[in-house]
């Protein structure tokens, strides 16, 4: 497999050849313009949405990542506008207009009223086209999260903008749209509960050229708000565990299964009150947690009587129980006294077990593994598309020149992906998730490992990890050689399986060679 260096120096060639041939011809400023937006979007940390249903637990959820209250939420439909959050030392907002208008500086405390809807500034906050929320928060060094209104949204405006942000439809890719729209690289489509029929229809928009051309190598299913799986009648029964068993459920059925890699369980309050626990509140649970179990429960059997009711019993006053309601739900509060009956002594390790408890943790996992080790393959696909697209447009012209530059970038094109192997691995992982593919499972873990999906070392890429041996890898890459090699001499192998198995063949061929170079150059100094 070719390094990512050694083909971003091919793909800044192909860009570079594209831009200076369409430098010459006025009329081809569209080309050379998506090239110098290609490039920005390589060079840029990956764009992830969170979408879903209103009141899917979206702005939760981002909170909950982020590790703090930063983005409204609520009982009613509070995101009007798509937020772009990325990383900034300084915290600030910048708002970008539908009509080309130069951005407008906010400062970040005016985040919240340009985001809820209001009747003053109604007209105002339609102009928007999305608001750039710079925040110096370390995940978004990694990844662009971007926070959008719900689809099946009561208000259409809404519902329009998250559609027309992640270009979820159409056919045609308008010089607006590479010009103005910021695009999702990858989403994250929230689940509340269960797959509801609505859920289905707005599933039916991820079909088209951009994100839409969704599919497990890049969309997860997240079920939110799972706390609500707890009950008080039978406290010990894990929501989350609950949740689990419904999304495995959910990840079966052939709609979802051919759009996400897989569907994961969060309690998203319980993740968000882990996150950002003070030490009020924390003080507040452990006298809570002096309370029998059964006095709890008794106090649990409502979210009325938890925030509102006093309790002689009870040590915390219904005024200091409402603020922890809030910040982590009846189940949280529940599962914090838990943990402190069974010695989480201190507010760092209270949080660190909630926050296991409510399953964030593998979700990020997931997340910076699936998305982020593709991270550069996800994006340079989605440019290479968007180029040829505008190339197919050039050969339709009547202009002999856009036909001519039309051919001879989309032929540049063809030979990149015919040039790098990696493509090769791409397409074949594709099928895979498609279900094309039937493979075993050591066979299946091998093509995961093999396109990073444990990491992009070639121990990770190997199944051994990053503190294998030389010797060790040597070994490790020379058996599964083999063993693709059998299987694409087998007779016995169907024709697609075979195909495949060269695939991989090459894969390990390629690991094999820079193993052995990398043994050669140490010997070398030895």
């Amino acid at each position: 497999m070719a390094s990512d260096q050694t083909l971003r120096e091919r793909v800044d060639a192909l860009y570079s050849f594209t831009a200076e041939r369409s430098s010459q011809h006025s009329d081809l400023g569209q080309i050379s313009r998506l090239v110098t937006t290609s490039r920005e979007r390589l060079d840029r940390p990956m764009q992830v949405a969170i979408v879903g249903l209103i009141k899917a637990g979206k702005s939760t959820m981002m909170n909950a990542i982020l590790g703090e209250e930063m983005v409204p939420t609520g009982q009613v439909e509070t995101t009007f506008n798509v937020n772009w959050l990325q990383y900034r030392d300084r915290p600030a907002l910048e708002i970008r207009f539908k009509d080309g208008t130069e951005p407008e500086w906010r400062s970040f405390e005016e985040l919240d009223q340009l985001t809820r809807r209001a009747d003053g500034t109604h007209d105002y906050l339609k102009r928007i086209r999305h608001i750039v929320v710079h925040y110096p928060s370390e995940i978004l060094k990694q990844l662009h999260l971007i926070d959008t209104p719900g689809l099946e949204s009561t208000h259409e405006d809404d519902s329009q903008n998250t559609v027309e942000f992640l270009q979820l439809h159409g056919d045609e890719i308008s010089e607006r749209t590479r010009e103005e729209a910021s695009s999702a690289d990858a989403v994250l489509y929230l689940f509340s509960l269960g797959v509801h029929e609505s859920d289905r229809n707005a599933m039916t928009l991820f079909h088209g050229p951009t994100i839409a051309g969704a599919s497990p190598i890049n969309a997860i299913g997240v079920l939110t708000k799972v706390d609500n799986y707890w009950n008080a009648t039978e406290p010990d029964v894990d929501p989350l565990e609950t949740g689990i068993r419904v999304a495995t459920r959910i990840a079966r059925e052939p709609d979802i299964k051919r759009i996400f890699h897989g569907v994961y369980p969060v309690c998203g309050l319980l993740a968000f009150g882990a996150r950002t626990l003070d030490d009020s509140e924390f003080e507040a649970l452990r006298e809570l947690a002096t309370a029998s179990r059964d006095q709890l429960t008794t106090m649990m059997m409502s979210i009325r009587r938890l925030r509102e009711q006093d309790f002689p019993e009870i040590p915390v006053s219904p005024e200091r129980r409402a603020p922890l309601v809030d910040r982590l739900g009846a189940y949280g509060i529940w599962a914090a006294c838990e943990e402190l009956r069974q010695g989480a002594n201190t507010r760092e390790q209270l949080k660190q077990r909630l926050l296991e408890r409510s399953g964030l943790p593998r979700l990020e996992r997931v997340v910076l593994s699936h998305f982020g080790n593709r991270s550069f393959l996800i994006k340079l696909e989605r440019s290479l598309a968007e180029l040829s697209a505008a190339c197919q447009l050039g050969r339709q012209s009547r202009a002999e020149h856009a036909r001519q530059l039309g051919e001879e970038i989309a032929g540049e094109v063809e030979r990149l992906k015919l040039q790098e192997h990696v493509f090769e691995e791409l397409r074949l992982l594709s099928d895979f998730y498609d279900g094309k593919l039937t493979l075993g499972p050591d066979e299946a873990q091998n093509l995961l490992e093999i396109t990073g999906e444990s990491g992009t070392t070639v121990g990770d890429r190997l199944g051994l990890g990053n503190r294998a041996t030389l010797e060790e890898m040597e070994i490790e890459a020379l058996r599964l050689l083999g063993h693709w090699r059998n299987r694409a001499s087998d007779f016995a192998t169907p024709r697609r399986e075979a195909a495949a198995a060269r695939v991989m063949e090459r894969s390990y061929e390629h690991l094999l060679y820079h193993l052995r170079e990398a043994k050669r150059h140490l010997q070398l100094y030895e």
